[in-house]
């Protein structure tokens, strides 16, 4: 992670409790690594997580209106490939390959 956040890899984090945005500062500060979420959005689970996110430079900061787990989910759009028009040939419209025989099962 420590490698990923030096090389400007990381895109985005969630945040799902205040305390774990005060941990993250924390830890980020401690590493001097603050300055490595300048080209990362965060995204938060509510409005009192994203304020106390805002000590840090993010270059976004996104915050659910409702504390639920799909509103942050939602937060982070479609993700590519995600539709059934994208599905690989024989797949799915879910995305999932189709069984190759009648004993096999998806996991």
């Amino acid at each position: 992670m420590l490698a990923a956040l030096r090389a400007g890899a990381v895109r985005g984090a969630l945040f799902l409790s205040p305390r774990s945005a005060r941990h993250t500062h924390f830890l980020l500060r401690r590493a001097g690594l603050v300055e490595t979420v300048r080209e990362s959005v965060a995204f938060a689970l509510s409005p009192r997580i994203a304020a106390a996110l805002a000590g840090m430079p993010w270059r976004a900061i996104h915050a659910t209106p409702v504390p639920e787990l799909p509103a942050l989910l939602a937060l982070l759009g479609r993700p590519p490939g995600a539709w059934p028009d994208a599905a690989p040939p024989g797949a799915s419209p879910g995305g999932l390959p189709e069984p190759e025989s009648e004993g096999q099962e998806r996991e």
